[in-house]
């Protein structure tokens, strides 16, 4: 008996050296929140696209209480647009979208955006600390190629075995660093040579920033050392018209979209100071004859003067 009242006393006073347990209701409460955002997001500028991008993000709450979180998100100079606040309960999951308007021809970048997830009520109250989370979203603006060539004139005149140049302006209408290949059209160069015409390109491709001033770019002509027989006289000329197609390309949307040329048309009016014909032999044997005749007439002319002349002499003897 004396053992067992020994243990009771022992273990009254272990329990009242332990601490007093907290009621569960006297517990404070902890907001908490996460997000996750789709990593990157691509969006197209070329002209005629609309620009657009859409990332999905997710927004968990782990309490075991109904959390309202505000979202915010930063996209540097980038229009955009996502749900200010959303509502989210215990222990649930919900998924939001971030929709960016990127403008028509903006130069190819990656730009950072950040949404913010942080929570302002928890079951209808300020929450008792500050939860909030980030995640980061890479804006992709993809590259595009577009050009444009121009021609410091579009006619011109120049005579037979010449050398002239052609002025070119090149334009890079796309929205990032590009080659841009210049030529001329095989049916184009087939024409020419056959006429006669040595062409020389000094440069096929020219590397271009994007959005900038013309390059500007020569070819060389030399036109045929006489026109054909195909030439006309015209105002006093021996005339040729000729055409010839010149054409620029991107070489990036070549190589990713399909090659689409941008084109210009060059007249050339060829002109030839004719030389005077020779006479025709037909002519010659005319002028034979009048002068065969014209000797013939002379000579029995002379004949009858001698004769009279003769005559009188004769007689005056």
């Amino acid at each position: 008996m004396r053992y067992v009242l020994h243990w009771l006393v022992m273990a009254g006073v272990i329990v009242s050296l332990m601490p007093p347990e907290m009621p569960v209701a006297a517990q404070s409460p902890t907001a908490s929140v996460s997000i996750e955002c789709d990593e990157l997001i691509p969006i197209e500028v070329s002209p005629g696209l609309s620009g657009i991008g859409t990332a999905t993000c997710t927004v968990s709450n782990p309490t075991v209480y109904q959390e309202k979180i505000d979202i915010t998100v930063n996209a540097s100079n980038l229009a955009h647009s996502a749900p200010g606040s959303v509502t989210v309960g215990p222990g649930e999951d919900l998924d939001f979208q971030v929709t960016y308007r990127a403008e028509e021809n903006m130069l190819k970048q990656a730009i950072t955006s950040i949404v913010n997830a942080q929570v302002v009520e928890m079951n209808g109250a300020p929450p008792p600390n500050v939860a909030e989370d980030d995640s980061s979203i890479m804006i992709d603006i993809l590259q595009f190629g577009k050009c444009d060539v121009q021609l410091s004139e579009a006619y011109v005149e120049f005579d037979v075995n010449v050398v002239f140049e052609v002025k070119l302006k090149l334009f890079n209408h796309g929205n990032g660093n590009d080659m841009i290949k210049i030529g001329i059209e095989d049916y184009s160069l087939d024409m020419l040579e056959e006429a006669g015409f040595v062409i020389s390109f000094p440069m096929n491709s020219v590397n271009m920033d994007p959005q900038g001033a013309p390059e500007i770019v020569f070819f060389n002509l030399k036109t045929p050392s006489t026109s054909s027989s195909s030439a006309v006289l015209e105002n006093g000329f021996l005339t040729e018209y000729f055409t010839i197609d010149i054409y620029a390309m991107s070489d990036y949307e070549c190589k990713n979209s399909g090659c689409e040329k941008s084109s210009v048309t060059l007249t050339l009016k060829l002109l030839e100071y004719p030389t005077e014909e020779p006479q025709s032999e037909e002519s010659e044997d005319v002028l034979d004859v009048k002068s065969d005749q014209t000797m013939l007439y002379a000579s029995g002319g002379g004949i009858i003067l001698l004769l009279i002349f003769g005559l009188f002499f004769f007689r005056k003897s």
